[in-house]
C-alpha cells in the first residue's frame, strides 16, 4: 500500500477517497442542505464548483438558486497572499426575492476549507454589498445569514465560520486535489480526492486524520 511519505509531489499523489466514499459524503451534504430553508448557494470559485452543482440539485425536483463569487489568494503580481481578494462578487438578484422581500439564507459551496480567512472575506464582501445596495436604493434589506457546506474541512470547524457543515476531515499536513478543487490546476476534474505530502512536511503521525485512511468522516 503506497503511503503519503512517498507522495512528495503533484505526479505521486495517492488515492486519499476513493470516488464512492466521495459520493456518499456529497449525499449527507446535500441531506443537510435541506435542512435549511429559503436558502441560495453561493459557489466560491474555482474550488466550490462542483459541490455548489451538487447542492443546487440536493433532491429529486428540488432547484435551489444558485450564483458564484470568487476569491483569490493570487496577487495582482502572481504572489500568495495569506488573506485573499475579491474577484467578483454573487448576484445580489438571487440573495434577496425582491417581490417578496426575503433575504435568502447564504450557504457558501466550498470543495475544500483550508482556513477561516476566504469564508471570512466572502461574508466581509457580501455584508459590504447589502451595505452599497441598501444606500443606493435607499432600502433597509438586512444582512443574511451565512452557512458553509464543504466537502473536506482542515480545521474542524471555527468559530468564526458560521454553521459548518463539512463531510470529510483530513490533516493540512496532506495537499488534496480532485472534485474542483486543485493542486497547482491538477486535479480538479477528478471524481475521487488525491494527496500529496505537503511542502516541509515529511512524517504524518499514524491513525486518521492523519495516517490511514488518511481522513475521518462526518456520516
Amino acid at each position: 500500500m503506497q503511503t503519503i511519505e512517498g507522495a512528495t509531489s503533484v505526479d505521486k499523489a495517492i488515492e486519499i477517497i476513493p470516488s464512492e466514499i466521495v459520493q456518499l459524503g456529497v449525499a449527507y451534504l446535500q441531506l443537510r442542505s435541506l435542512e435549511i430553508p429559503d436558502r441560495v448557494i453561493v459557489s466560491i470559485e474555482k474550488g466550490g464548483g462542483r459541490i455548489a452543482q451538487d447542492l443546487e440539485r440536493p433532491a429529486p425536483g428540488i432547484q435551489v438558486p444558485l450564483t458564484r463569487m470568487r476569491m483569490q489568494h493570487i496577487d495582482e503580481k502572481g504572489v500568495w497572499q495569506k488573506i485573499p481578494r475579491l474577484i467578483y462578487l454573487p448576484d445580489i438578484n438571487k440573495l434577496i426575492d425582491f417581490q417578496s422581500g426575503l433575504v435568502r439564507e447564504i450557504i457558501f459551496g466550498e470543495a475544500v476549507v483550508e482556513g477561516e480567512d476566504t469564508i471570512i472575506e466572502s461574508k466581509k464582501g457580501i455584508t459590504q454589498q447589502f451595505n452599497e445596495y441598501n444606500h443606493n436604493n435607499e432600502s433597509n434589506y438586512p444582512y443574511p445569514n451565512f452557512h458553509t457546506i464543504a466537502l473536506i474541512s482542515k480545521i474542524n470547524g471555527n468559530a468564526s465560520i458560521d454553521d459548518f457543515i463539512f463531510a470529510f476531515e483530513i490533516s493540512k499536513k496532506i495537499y488534496v486535489a480532485g472534485y474542483k478543487c486543485d493542486d497547482g490546476e491538477y486535479g480538479r476534474d477528478l471524481d475521487n480526492i488525491v494527496g500529496r505530502l505537503a511542502d516541509g512536511f515529511q512524517y504524518v503521525p499514524p491513525g486518521p486524520p492523519f495516517g490511514p485512511p488518511y481522513y475521518t468522516q462526518s456520516f
